[in-house]
């Protein structure tokens, strides 16, 4: 039986450029894309840089997936207050 490789973290592996346009166009101008930081069974977290405050930050992005369902937006934004809420801001959902 093969490994799970999408669970594993994925800090040696490099973002695509195609995958880097495709985040900076969603994202705007605001933040600069760095690196893939992390890929897991509800998406994928990337280090970004906000460009105006010069501070670092985690972008958490769903896979479409399960952006399309509801009730998977709600754990995801549960999952973020619960594991984050004290330690980040929570910018966009």
């Amino acid at each position: 039986m093969a490994a799970d490789l999408s669970l594993i973290p994925v800090k040696a592996k490099l973002m695509t450029e195609e995958n880097k346009i495709k985040l900076q166009n969603i994202l705007g101008d605001k933040y600069d894309v760095q690196e893939l930081i992390y890929r897991g069974g509800m998406g994928e977290a990337y280090l970004g840089l906000h460009r105006q405050l010069a501070f670092r930050s985690a972008i958490k992005i769903m896979t479409q997936k399960l952006s399309d369902d509801p009730e998977q937006k709600k754990r995801f934004h549960r999952e973020a207050i619960q594991y984050h809420g004290g330690l980040i801001s929570i910018f966009k959902i």
